[in-house]
């Protein structure tokens, strides 16, 4: 089907998520965040300037003029909505002493440093310090509102990319291709692209994360589509490689058959409990063993959800090990600079009894035919 039903999507558990909080803060402690991805994640508020402050027994959203009646429409439960004028970071610590705080917790990696010396300085007697993994740790396991909007996301991707690849011909340039996939999301309700859209044609498509441009497509090419959309807030991520002539050069279809294989190696290995640097070595080993371990220099893949990469990661160096809920791509390439590369992407869901994967457009080797 090529529409999405609103029968299909699962509210999210913005109670849930916040008890989930809750239950990883100590008495006295509220957790700070001028984040805006975090903030969503726990109030379902999408706003470019937001504050939240959060202990056991309080929960405030801190918004200014722009966001107030959006913040007290959508914004249910617990939270209570406040307009502020003042600075958020001398707005939140407000808040949180008259939550009677006397320690302000913060994710280091989720707020810049200027953010952190004026929250020292607004402090007023409460202690500011730093923990990782609270609501970054929440966000790695997906629950199942969260898991039906990534599954929009991808269906409307894909439903663009065959869309836009059944009508490419000679002479169109990689922009006027990207930029079809991306109508594509857009007249299907996305809300807009995941990521600069990459289509790569030719030599060209042997650049992991090259910008399209104004090369035109020729037979004998490379196509290379990488791309994804946002929708109810949730990302989706796939890559896909075509050949767009009659006669598939030897070299191509060796380094997308290895790709493939190495691609489906590393999925076999995705479940609970593995080790995610296991993971990328099932694809890394298998192209490093056919020859090509020069040519495959970034990760297997990522999570994603409110960002098109979040925790964990798919890399040499990620010791943490997957879990039911987790969702990953998985995405090995293989690039010969001055020919092309190959790059096949999927989206897979950790399950209690495997994995589950999201995305479904056909990998095998497919031409496109002038």
């Amino acid at each position: 089907m090529d529409q999405w039903t609103d029968d299909l999507r699962v509210a999210p558990d913005y109670p849930g998520r916040l008890a989930r909080l809750r239950d990883l803060l100590e008495p006295g402690e509220a957790f700070v965040s001028l984040d805006g991805p975090t903030n969503l994640y726990l109030t379902g508020l999408a706003a470019s300037a937001s504050a939240i402050t959060v202990t056991r027994d309080a929960a405030e959203l801190l918004v200014d003029f722009r966001y107030i009646e959006q913040a007290q429409q959508s914004v249910k439960g617990e939270w209570r909505v406040t307009q502020t004028g003042a600075p958020l970071t001398q707005a939140v610590c407000r808040a949180a002493k008259n939550q009677g705080a006397g320690v302000l917790s913060v994710e280091p990696d989720r707020l810049t440093l200027k953010q952190w010396h004026s929250l020292l300085e607004e402090a007023d007697g409460m202690r500011c310090q730093t923990r990782e993994n609270l609501v970054v740790g929440l966000r790695q396991t997906k629950d199942p509102g969260e898991i039906a909007a990534i599954r929009k996301a991808i269906h409307i991707a894909e439903a663009a990319v065959r869309e836009a690849v059944a009508e490419v011909k000679t002479g169109m340039t990689e922009s006027e291709l990207a930029a079809r996939i991306e109508y594509g999301f857009k007249s299907r309700g996305a809300r807009r692209p995941s990521f600069d859209t990459i289509v790569l044609f030719g030599a060209r498509s042997s650049l992991p994360h090259g910008a399209p441009g104004d090369t035109r497509l020729e037979p004998g090419m490379v196509i290379l589509v990488d791309c994804g959309c946002v929708a109810d807030h949730y990302c989706s991520d796939l890559t896909r490689t075509w050949f767009f002539g009659t006669l598939i050069p030897p070299w191509f279809r060796e380094i997308y058959e290895v790709t493939r294989q190495a691609q489906a190696s590393a999925i076999a290995a995705v479940r609970g409990g593995a080790e995610c640097k296991a993971v990328d070595a099932a694809a890394r080993d298998l192209i490093r063993d056919a020859g090509y371990g020069a040519h495959f220099g970034h990760g297997t893949g990522h999570s994603l959800g409110l960002e098109i990469h979040e925790n964990p990661r798919l890399n040499l160096q990620d010791t943490s090990r997957l879990e039911p809920g987790m969702v990953v791509t998985v995405e090995p390439g293989i690039y010969l600079p001055g020919q092309g590369g190959v790059r096949i992407e999927d989206v897979v869901l950790v399950t209690e009894t495997g994995t589950e994967v999201l995305t479904s457009l056909p990998k095998d080797l497919q031409v496109i035919e002038p």
